[in-house]
């Protein structure tokens, strides 16, 4: 997996997007085995929740490469679009990735699997406000 996120976050952004490479810190095997193994792919968890497959289109069009700079300045990161603070924060309060670093943070947050869970359980508490105008455009909450 280790691989796989520094070649997933250092070719497959789009072109058009300014990027600097990340710092390659160690993550932990261990942190991603269980998302991997409950959910090989990626697509068929978004398609077990209607509402997180809808919520990832109108944040990214369902992409896991897209990085902008969102309205408030700074960078949102693939299919629900979280900011470096709300991932990490949300993270540790989930416990997604518990040895998760802050500096490690952009070798991860593209990883779709680890978007779809924190979101799930974001969602699943009721922190809806943080894709308030994507839940209110698809009438979702």
């Amino acid at each position: 997996m280790y691989f796989f996120s520094t070649i997933f976050s250092l070719f497959l952004l789009p072109p058009a997007v300014a990027y600097e490479a990340p710092k390659m810190a160690e993550i932990s095997p261990k942190a991603i085995e269980t998302v991997e193994t409950t959910y090989p792919d990626w697509k068929t968890l978004l398609r077990s929740s209607p509402e997180l497959e809808r919520l990832a289109q109108c944040e990214s069009r369902s992409s896991t490469t897209v990085k902008i700079i969102d309205t408030n300045g700074k960078y949102s990161y693939s299919l629900f679009q979280f900011q470096e603070g709300t991932f990490i924060q949300q993270n540790r309060i989930y416990g997604i990735l518990p040895e998760l670093e802050a500096d490690e943070f952009e070798n991860v947050i593209y990883d779709p699997l680890i978007q779809i869970r924190l979101a799930q359980k974001m969602l699943d508490d009721g922190k809806w406000t943080n894709w308030y105008n994507c839940l209110k455009d698809y009438h979702l909450k």
